[in-house]
């Protein structure tokens, strides 16, 4: 069994995460394109080190991460900066690193008749609870 071992050293005073219907557009705090007013977006905000955050995540970006999260031996990241580290996606399935590159494409085609239009949420698989 592989082990995970995050070097990340933070904590949250406090933090709250819940999913909103985007009311005006405003950016993917991962991906950075524009989530369009009518689109389903997660909106977190906490407390640490002395700062308040704001993130905005696109419905791409929270499915890609629940599939990464499932298939992926450890993935360690940090809000706002899911998609920076080329090293976290070494060594993972070809499935794992083309949505990592979709998603620094902010998820929008970039060639073809279909170019511009954005890729369709990833499928997210449904997983057994392990006793």
């Amino acid at each position: 069994m592989l082990s995970c071992e995050c070097d990340y050293d933070f904590t949250w005073d406090f933090f709250n995460e819940t999913e909103r219907t985007c009311r005006k557009a405003c950016k993917c705090s991962e991906c950075w394109r524009v989530i369009n007013p009518g689109e389903r977006y997660t909106y977190a905000c906490g407390k640490g080190d002395g700062n308040f955050d704001v993130f905005r995540t696109c419905s791409h970006c929270t499915a890609a991460t629940e599939y990464i999260k499932a298939v992926a031996a450890c993935w360690c990241y940090y809000l706002g900066g899911r998609w920076n580290n080329d090293e976290d996606f070494e060594g993972e399935p070809t499935a794992v690193r083309r949505l990592v590159m979709m998603a620094r494409r902010k998820w929008a085609r970039q060639r073809g008749p279909r170019k511009g239009e954005l890729y369709p949420i990833p499928w997210v698989p449904k997983l057994e609870a392990k006793p």
